[in-house]
C-alpha cells in the first residue's frame, strides 16, 4: 500500500484512530533460489506452474544484475497502528 490516507480515513470513519508508522526491514539470502522461495510465492501463486518457472530467469536477471550469489535486500514496511475510540 502505497499510500495509506483513504485507508485511515476509512478507519476513521468506522471510529479506529489509526496512525502510519514505518520501518525499514532487512532480508539475507545466500542465493537466489533461497531468495525466490522466500519471496515470489505470494505474487507468483496465481500464476500456473510453468508460467512461474518461466519468470524466474527475468526476476534473475532484474534482481541480481551481477550473477547469483548472496543478497540483502531493504523493504521500507508501512504499519498501521491503531485502537478503537472508546
Amino acid at each position: 500500500m502505497a499510500d495509506p490516507a483513504t485507508f485511515l480515513h476509512q478507519l476513521s470513519e468506522v471510529g479506529i484512530k489509526a496512525r502510519v508508522e514505518t520501518d525499514l526491514l532487512g532480508f539475507d539470502f545466500p542465493d537466489f533460489d533461497s531468495a525466490w522461495k522466500a519471496l515470489a510465492g505470494v505474487p507468483t501463486a496465481h500464476l500456473p506452474a510453468q508460467r512461474q518457472e518461466d519468470a524466474r530467469p527475468a526476476v534473475l536477471d532484474a534482481m541480481y544484475p551481477r550473477g547469483d550469489g548472496p543478497r540483502h535486500f531493504r523493504n521500507l514496511t508501512q504499519f498501521i497502528v491503531g485502537q478503537a475510540r472508546t
